[in-house]
């Protein structure tokens, strides 16, 4: 097994933060997909529910501490809750994944490029992502925000 240490971590953490910066968190609604990059059912499956962003620009990262990365201190991220997709007809829904997208890629389509995916749940969820409320009511003026966001670089084996 091998070990990185704080500095290989924090190189790490902040080609992630060079990846993402100025992109866009996107919360859906449906099963998530096992691989980020996977094309979603917009038609019959999933509901984007969501897309986070700092005050109508891209979000953006801190620079790395040690194996950490954290969203930029100075920014609110959130987002208008109105519904695109498959359940666009409803009134609430259950955010139940997000993808972190970089600017240009709104997640929906098959990708290739830098994505993050993760799971949502409500507070007393086990959800990568935690929002105050299990459900959101799209009414034309509702918002969801993150009130704060971080990612950890782990150690791997090999």
């Amino acid at each position: 097994m091998f070990n990185i240490n704080d500095t290989l971590a924090a190189a790490a953490a902040n080609g992630v933060r060079t990846a993402l910066n100025g992109g866009t968190l996107f919360m859906f609604s449906g099963n998530p997909p096992s691989d980020p990059n996977a094309a979603l059912d917009m038609a019959s499956t999933h509901t984007q529910v969501a897309a986070i962003s700092a005050g109508g620009g891209g979000l953006n990262f801190d620079t790395a501490i040690d194996e950490f990365l954290y969203k930029a201190a100075s920014e609110t991220w959130a987002g208008l809750v109105a519904f695109e997709g498959a359940e666009a007809a409803q009134t609430t829904l259950t955010p139940t994944f997000f993808r972190f997208c970089p600017a240009g890629d709104n997640g929906r389509t098959a990708g290739t490029g830098p994505r993050l995916q993760g799971t949502i749940s409500g507070p007393a969820g086990n959800g990568d992502v935690k929002l105050a409320t299990a459900t959101v009511t799209a009414n034309g003026s509702n918002e969801v925000g993150l009130a704060g966001f971080y990612m950890q670089i782990v150690n791997l084996a090999s």
